[in-house]
This record gives C-alpha cells, sequence and structure tokens, in this order.
C-alpha cells in the first residue's frame, strides 16, 4: 500500500506470524550472507499479529518495534532498491478464498528447486528503469505507479519477481533491507 504521503507499507496477507526474527548485518563487499537461524525472535503477541514493515517517505522505517533510517523518499532522483525477500514454499501458506480489490494474480512458471525472491525498487515515475535480476531464469516484473502524492514526486514501484539459484527453500519468509548506517 502507498498513502497519500509517499510511505510504503508492505506485509504478508496472513496475520497473526508464529515466528519473527529480526537481524542486522554490516554490508562489506559485494555479497551478503545471511543463515537462516541467524536473527533474534520478536516475543511481543502484539508485533506478531501485524508484522508490517513500513518506509515512510521521511526516511524512517518503522520493523518490529524498531525505528531506522533511510534516504528519504521526498528527494529521491534515481531509482533505488528498497528491500528483498525470499519467500517460503507456497505450501506454507493458506490458499486464498477470496481475492480483495488490491490483489495482483499472476502466471507464473514455478520451479521446485529453485525458491522465488523479489526485489522491490521504488524510483521516480519520470526515471524508472526496467530491472533484470542476474540470477534469474524466469522473472516478471510488476510496475505500480503512484501518482498525485503530497510533497513526494510521482512514483513508480517495480517488484521483480524470479527464481534464484537452485537450492533448498528458506524455512521461513524473509525481508531484508539497506539502511543509512550500512547495515542490512
Amino acid at each position: 500500500m502507498v498513502k497519500k504521503d509517499g510511505s510504503i507499507y508492505l506485509g504478508p496477507r496472513y496475520t497473526d506470524v508464529s515466528v519473527l526474527r529480526k537481524g542486522t548485518k554490516d554490508v562489506s563487499g559485494s555479497s551478503l550472507s545471511v543463515r537462516y537461524e541467524e536473527g533474534q525472535d520478536v516475543s511481543d503477541p502484539e508485533l506478531r499479529k501485524n508484522p508490517k514493515v513500513s518506509f515512510h517517505a521521511s526516511g524512517r522505517i518503522n520493523v518490529a518495534g524498531e525505528r531506522l533510517l533511510r534516504d528519504s523518499l521526498r528527494t529521491i532522483v534515481e531509482q533505488q532498491e528498497l528491500c528483498r525477500a525470499l519467500f517460503q514454499h507456497p505450501s506454507h501458506y493458506a490458499a486464498i478464498s477470496k481475492f480483495e480489490h488490491q490483489d495482483i494474480c499472476l502466471n507464473y512458471p514455478f520451479d521446485e528447486t529453485q525458491p522465488l525472491q523479489g526485489i522491490l525498487f521504488v524510483a521516480p515515475s519520470n526515471n524508472a528503469k526496467l530491472v533484470r535480476i542476474p540470477s534469474a531464469n524466469q522473472q516478471i516484473n510488476l510496475m505500480l505507479p503512484f501518482s498525485g502524492l503530497t510533497d513526494v514526486p510521482d512514483l513508480l514501484l517495480q517488484f521483480a519477481l524470479g527464481h534464484g539459484p537452485v537450492g533448498p527453500w528458506p524455512p521461513y519468509a524473509y525481508l531484508m533491507f539497506g539502511t543509512l548506517s550500512g547495515r542490512i
């Protein structure tokens, strides 16, 4: 969801998740390794009931009871990666029985041997570029334009969904994003 002030809200469609973990990594070089067992459990049941993440136009990020900072969307001039997601195998999700008006259904070729990954980019509408995930042999890009925002240029959100490298599916869904501190 994108609010009128340009703030972007993400979260799973389900609520009351059984496991919620958070952690940070220092970024050094061009690659990053995250082990599935890393992170600290978030035990607060209120945070697990509504596990959304918000990227505010001011640059504030709210996630799992913490506030972090990134570049402000009010002054965005170039396309930026907002976050990356790695998904659990679809068998871990309940079937959707009712489609909501904002749902987007995709006809995407599924591969049991390659976990799904997604990268969300944000750009001013006049400076968006089509993204290709180098490691993905299959990919689909969703382009979602948002105009008439308050104190934020018209934005284009681009979600690039593709298969990652051959390997095991993760035990949980993961969301990773960078902050001003150079941590992810």
